[in-house]
C-alpha cells in the first residue's frame, strides 16, 4: 500500500507553531502516515502530535529538522511522487482520481512562507500540472467546494 507523507517547508517558530500543528493534526485526521517538518527542528510541535498519538492510537509518524531538498530528492529516488499544496493550482477533485490511480507513494509539499522557486524544479512530470493542487488548511474535505 502506498504511502502518503506531508512535509511541510517554511515552519517558523513561533510564528506557525499552531499552524504547523494543525497542519499536522489535519493530516493525521485524513489517514497520511506522517509529517516531516524541514529544515527547522521544533521539537513542541513533535511532541503535541506523538502526545495526540498516545492519546488517540495510530502509527502517525513526526520528525522535524530535515533538509527539504534531500528530503524531496530522496523521496523520488525511491520511486515516490511529490503533489504541492499551492493556492495557485488546480482543485482536488479535478485530479484527485489520477494522483490515486498512480498507486505510488506520495509526498504532499505545504509551504508556509513564500515557496523556495527551486520547489517548482522537483515537479515529477512538469508537462502536467496535477501536482499543483488546491490547499486550505481544515476544509480540504470539509467545505466539498474545493
Amino acid at each position: 500500500m502506498a504511502r502518503l507523507v506531508v512535509l511541510r517547508i517554511g515552519h517558523r517558530f513561533f510564528r506557525d507553531s499552531r499552524v504547523t500543528t494543525h497542519v499536522c493534526l489535519t493530516a493525521r485526521a485524513l489517514g497520511a502516515d506522517g509529517v516531516i517538518i524541514a529544515d527547522r527542528e521544533d521539537k513542541t510541535v513533535e511532541a503535541t502530535i506523538r502526545e495526540v498519538g498516545k492519546r488517540f492510537g495510530g502509527n502517525f509518524s513526526i520528525e522535524s529538522g530535515q533538509p527539504w531538498r534531500k528530503t524531496i530528492r530522496d523521496w523520488k529516488d525511491r520511486g515516490g511522487k511529490m503533489v504541492h499544496l499551492t493556492a495557485y493550482g488546480l482543485k482536488l477533485p479535478h485530479v484527485i482520481q489520477e494522483i490515486d490511480e498512480a498507486d505510488k507513494d506520495i509526498l504532499v509539499v505545504v509551504g508556509s512562507e513564500k515557496m523556495p522557486g527551486e520547489v517548482w524544479s522537483f515537479q515529477t512530470d512538469r508537462s502536467r500540472s496535477f501536482h499543483q493542487v488546491i490547499g486550505r488548511i481544515f476544509n480540504i474535505s470539509a467545505r466539498g467546494d474545493v
